[in-house]
């Protein structure tokens, strides 16, 4: 399964304080089927964000560094000078704090219109059934189509070896 992301950085100011986010922006009814954030979600749907073109999704980090909940409105800009007010749809919780405090996912048409990048993708996310084939897969792409493709193994090399070192110091 695949989809397109246009992903970027945008600026999000809310209650006179400002957060540098990372703004994913993907086709609401594709994100369940090819990542796993839906998994994270305590509080609302993925799915909210196909009835709610305005809609964000943010992380729990972000929600409780600026108390902000379910239903408020938040500012984001984009360096393009673009801003537009979002309502938060949703909320995810990972575990990993940067994580949930920086990213964010909203709707590719809106991201498009934020960065100035009308019918734009700069990533496409494919989801397999077999994980581990990934890194033979990417190698494949990379060679057909001439444009840099990373597994998920290569992207996460430095927390699998750190989890290696762990294993091999516990054993």
């Amino acid at each position: 399964t695949a989809s397109p992301m246009l992903q970027g950085e945008g600026l999000m100011t809310f209650a006179g304080k400002d957060e540098a986010l990372s703004l994913n922006g993907m086709v609401p009814k594709d994100i369940e089927s090819v990542s796993t954030i839906g998994n994270y979600m305590i509080d609302g749907s993925v799915k909210d964000l196909t009835g709610n073109p305005d809609g964000i999704i943010i992380g729990s980090e972000l929600a409780r560094i600026l108390s902000l909940e379910k239903g408020e409105s938040i500012t984001i800009s984009a360096s393009t000078g673009q801003v537009h007010t979002f309502k938060i749809v949703g909320i995810f919780h990972t575990g990993r704090s940067a994580f949930d405090q920086t990213q964010v996912f909203l709707a590719l048409k809106k991201v498009q219109a934020l960065l100035n990048r009308p019918n734009r993708a700069n990533q496409i996310v494919v989801k397999l059934d077999d994980p581990y084939t990934a890194r033979d897969l990417s190698a494949q792409i990379e060679s057909h189509l001439q444009y840099k493709s990373v597994s998920w193994e290569e992207a996460s090399e430095d927390i699998m070896s750190a989890l290696a070192l762990r294993n091999i110091i516990m054993y």
